[in-house]
């Protein structure tokens, strides 16, 4: 069983890791993930990476995001220790470590609380989606689980605003 790899190269350097892995029947290489294409020159003709290059002579997908950022899925940015983004909630600045996008819709504005058990912190988002914070950590203060959070903030009820723009 091939192990499958998105690889990830821009420069002539990289064409030969790829290459390997192409090569390699250990590997199957699902995806590229390469810096759009730019123009040079006066003539401002358009110029593909050498790796873009090499994967289209393989058909494998090209990807050419403007900010990595827009192709991270929660679950991979949930293997890494920095945090997903920033928010203001109960009034402090709060790093959001881990979240779970739920199924869930509501028609509360986004930053409402949702739902708020013991264990769990429900919060509207656009679109009238709901995620649920599992890992934040406030301003001043360690990163900490859900539960330790709500058990220093009682006041969080559900309807209120919790969460304002950072």
């Amino acid at each position: 069983m091939s192990t499958s790899v998105v690889f990830m190269g821009t420069p002539e350097f990289a064409v030969p890791i790829l290459q390997s892995l192409i090569d390699n029947p250990e590997y199957d290489v699902q995806a590229v993930l390469t810096q759009p294409d730019h123009h040079i020159g006066r003539k401002r003709t358009l110029h593909q990476s050498p790796v873009k290059e090499l994967a289209e002579q393989y058909n494998i997908e090209v990807l050419q995001p403007a900010k990595l950022s827009n192709l991270i899925d929660a679950k991979v940015r949930g293997l890494r220790p920095a945090p997903l983004g920033n928010m203001v909630i109960d009034g402090l600045r709060t790093k959001i470590y881990d979240v779970t996008p739920l199924e869930e819709k509501t028609d509360l504005e986004p930053g409402k609380v949702v739902r708020v058990t013991k264990h769990q912190l429900v919060i509207a988002a656009g679109d009238g989606t709901t995620y649920q914070i599992n890992k934040l950590k406030p301003a001043g203060k360690k990163a900490m689980d859900i539960t330790s959070y709500l058990n220093g903030h009682k006041d969080i009820t559900e309807g209120g605003q919790v969460v304002s723009e950072d």
